[in-house]
């Protein structure tokens, strides 16, 4: 049977296209702008959650880098203190922190210019901002010893218990601006036993005597002090200072039996100082450094009477990289205005006092080695108090070969030039070893100190050794 097509069977297929064609293309079209919308709106929110996530992020990483911060700091301050909590200057482990918090504030200044640069937006307050306005430490040291010393007016030895240097004093520091605090420091010595050393107190000295008394503002940049401080020359020549006893005797520093106030090589008395802050911000392999420079005027000679030096100059620097060696340079000079005076030259003084110290330091978590050289004019006496013309050196050694046990070693030496008149047959030539049992880092210790000497009086009299045996208790 033939099959016959319905006429209307192609036409009917075609119409059906045509007219369901705009019913395909709406639903085609409504289902792009949905999956348009979708992916941007996904989009979005990957975006906004990444950025979220930055965020958290970089917070996260801000604490982070400030405990980094914190942690490097104490760290810092923790090495600071072995290196100088056995030198005599109180503001040494201070001047250290400062420095760390220097460096510390321009790390995070580089860190938020990144983040600005990021457009993460951060806390800006800086370690050093975090520190409390106003801070006031009391503190007090307690040093007794007994110890067989060499009398040589009697050329005998005697045994006595004394001080140490023991002291009690007052230091404070008040934030006045973002950067910018004013301190001062009171420190008197004192004698619970009678006997002491001029590296304590000047000779002549009471039972009270002020051993540190000044005032001062101090930036980021720069540190001015007025008053009675560790000197400029202090700074470097009285690196190897760290024996308990012994030692400061040939670089200067506690010239004359006094302790360098007025000549202004120890605890100079009445002086303008002024810390000028550097910071080589990676130019050199070198940490962030100062450069000190200290005035005086018309401060009285020691052994001199009635006579006055004219104005004092000093100016000193201490280099070190990150592995801790370390180079410091110190020049001082204190002018004579009349060196034709019968007092003076009776005193052996034949023109300015003057003194250049070269230090050389380096140090690790269980030891540390400080050598001292210098070349002094009319700073140093003989016995017999008459200012000379010589050449010194002090080495101070300590390792730490128990938890809580260090051996000490060095010595000090001073040779008279050859034809200097007033010398006679002094030199000063002693070595010094000891030990020193620790009950809180160097703070609070139980030491012993043998004195090896070897040196000879003015009139060729032989010096005999000496042994010490003493307690250390800090308190505050």
């Amino acid at each position: 049977m033939q099959r016959t097509l319905a006429p209307t069977n192609s036409h009917s297929l075609f119409r059906c296209k045509h007219t369901h064609r705009p019913k395909f293309h709406l639903r085609f079209g409504t289902f792009v702008l949905l999956l348009s919308l979708c992916l941007q709106l996904t989009a979005s929110g990957l975006a906004h959650s990444q950025d979220t996530g930055d965020m958290e992020s970089a917070s996260s990483d801000e604490d982070t880098r400030r405990q980094n911060w914190e942690d490097i700091k104490k760290e810092e301050i923790r090495q600071a203190q072995a290196e100088t909590l056995t030198n005599e200057d109180p503001d040494a482990a201070r001047r250290v922190e400062r420095q760390v918090d220097r460096a510390l504030n321009r790390e995070e200044k580089e860190s938020a210019a990144a983040q600005a640069t990021m457009g993460t937006p951060k806390d800006t307050k800086t370690p050093k901002e975090e520190t409390r306005e106003k801070e006031v430490e009391l503190y007090a040291s307690v040093r007794l010893h007994f110890i067989e010393n060499f009398d040589a007016d009697s050329n005998s030895m005697d045994v006595n218990f004394g001080d140490g240097a023991s002291r009690i004093g007052a230091s404070g520091i008040w934030q006045i601006a973002r950067d910018r605090s004013l301190f001062g420091r009171l420190e008197m010595g004192f004698n619970v036993l009678d006997s002491f050393t001029a590296k304590s107190q000047p000779e002549g000295s009471g039972k009270m005597e002020t051993r540190l008394a000044y005032a001062g503002v101090e930036s980021e940049s720069l540190s001015v002090t007025i008053g009675k401080s560790y000197s400029a020359y202090y700074a470097v020549a009285g690196d190897s200072d760290r024996f308990t006893i012994f030692g400061g005797d040939a670089s200067g520093v506690y010239n004359a039996g006094t302790d360098g106030g007025a000549t202004g090589t120890g605890r100079a008395d009445e002086a303008l100082k002024a810390e000028l802050y550097l910071d080589p911000n990676g130019l050199l392999t070198i940490k962030p450094f100062n450069v000190t420079v200290q005035y005086q005027s018309s401060q009285p000679i020691p052994h001199a009477a009635g006579q006055d030096y004219g104005y004092s100059l000093s100016t000193s620097t201490w280099l070190e990289n990150d592995s801790g060696v370390g180079v410091g340079l110190a020049v001082h000079r204190s002018t004579i205005d009349n060196p034709e005076s019968a007092a003076l030259k009776a005193a052996g003084i034949d023109g300015d006092a003057t003194a250049v110290a070269l230090a050389l330091r380096t140090y690790g978590d269980k030891w540390l080695a400080s050598l001292v050289l210098n070349k002094q004019k009319n700073i140093e006496t003989t016995n017999e108090q008459l200012y000379i013309n010589a050449t010194g050196a002090e080495l101070f050694t300590q390792w730490q070969v128990l938890d809580k046990v260090w051996l000490i070693g060095g010595g000090n030496w001073l040779f008279p030039e050859k034809d200097d008149p007033d010398a006679g047959d002094y030199v000063l030539k002693y070595g010094v070893l000891g030990v020193r049992y620790t009950l809180d880092s160097f703070r609070r210790m139980i030491y012993i100190e043998w004195r090896d000497d070897h040196g000879r009086l003015a009139n060729g009299q032989q010096k005999k050794s000496e042994v010490t045996i003493g307690i250390r208790w800090d308190l505050g």
